[in-house]
């Protein structure tokens, strides 16, 4: 088994284990649906990177992206910033606007995957032998949705953290420092996974990140 499927069961599996303990210690209704919900899709994305990994052949790498992108690496960094929202109680108009906007587009990106793949994924091609990777530069709406997603929507949601955290004290500052510290290290692994899509060959080990990250949110709630 190779180091990409490996990371992406240890993705799967710590997920599955820090959803259920948001559900128990988590007394907010709404913020532990929403983690919840994430941790799915997180584990979603794992178990279709498993796959994608493990398979040779490229038209059943096709189809299991598309079941992946179903939900998962579309609806995470919404999710993501839907509980950073919900979290900090976040009260501008301008950050409800963005989450609206940001569900909206998530629905759109899945539609186009749904009924149109060859316009969002499309066509792939094996990185490093083994791991079944987009041609994003032959798709432009899937770079659009990469580019406003895990740069633009990220970028916000930390810059709504780091805000808060430097405006915060006792308790609640310790746990935002948590949360910044795992949110870092959970995001940088999962953006480098892209890195192949854009022919950066750069082996994606970084992925092992998304996997330990868990353990910083568990502490922090």
């Amino acid at each position: 088994m190779n180091a990409f499927a490996i990371s992406s069961i240890l993705i799967a599996v710590t997920n599955i284990f820090l959803a259920i303990f948001i559900l128990w210690k988590s007394k907010d209704r709404h913020i532990k649906y929403i983690w919840s919900t994430l941790c799915f899709f997180i584990v979603m994305w794992g178990i279709g990177g498993y796959k994608i990994s493990t398979i040779t052949s490229k038209e059943e790498a096709i189809l299991w992206w598309q079941i992946t992108y179903m939900g998962g690496p579309v609806l995470i960094p919404v999710l993501y910033y839907h509980f950073i929202y919900i979290f900090l109680q976040i009260k501008q108009k301008l950050a409800k606007y963005i989450l609206i906007t940001a569900y909206a587009l998530g629905l759109f990106f899945i539609a186009v995957n749904l009924f149109f793949p060859e316009n969002f994924t499309g066509d792939l091609k094996l990185a490093f032998n083994h791991i079944w990777v987009a041609k994003s530069f032959s798709n432009p709406i899937y770079f659009i949705w990469y580019l406003s997603f895990y740069w633009i929507l990220l970028a916000y949601a930390f810059w709504q953290l780091i805000a808060s955290y430097k405006n915060s004290k006792g308790l609640f500052r310790g746990q935002l420092k948590y949360f910044i510290l795992g949110s870092i290290i959970a995001w940088r692994g999962g953006e480098l996974q892209y890195l192949p899509d854009f022919h950066i060959d750069l082996y994606p080990y970084a992925v092992f990140l998304t996997a330990i990250y868990p353990s910083f949110i568990g502490f922090g709630v």
